[in-house]
């Protein structure tokens, strides 16, 4: 695995929940398959995971989603 990819709108839905303010990334294991996760963080640095919050789980995955290949994901 080299990178993972969340499309714009998921990001920006994250974004815009009341008092997000960053996104942090975890890395973690569902079913033995690396997998990125993105969550919503307030001013103080604390994960948006209370509530109805959206947490991003469905990243493709490079290779073989990655693009055009570069020193990045080659």
């Amino acid at each position: 695995m080299r990178g993972h990819f969340f499309g714009r709108e998921i990001l920006t839905t994250q974004l815009d929940q009341e008092g997000c303010k960053g996104i942090r990334l975890y890395y973690g294991r569902h079913h033995g398959v690396q997998q990125l996760l993105a969550v919503g963080a307030t001013q103080n640095e604390n994960d948006q995971l209370d509530g109805d919050f959206i947490v991003a789980d469905d990243a493709s995955k490079a290779p073989s989603c990655s693009g055009q290949l570069n020193i990045l994901n080659n």
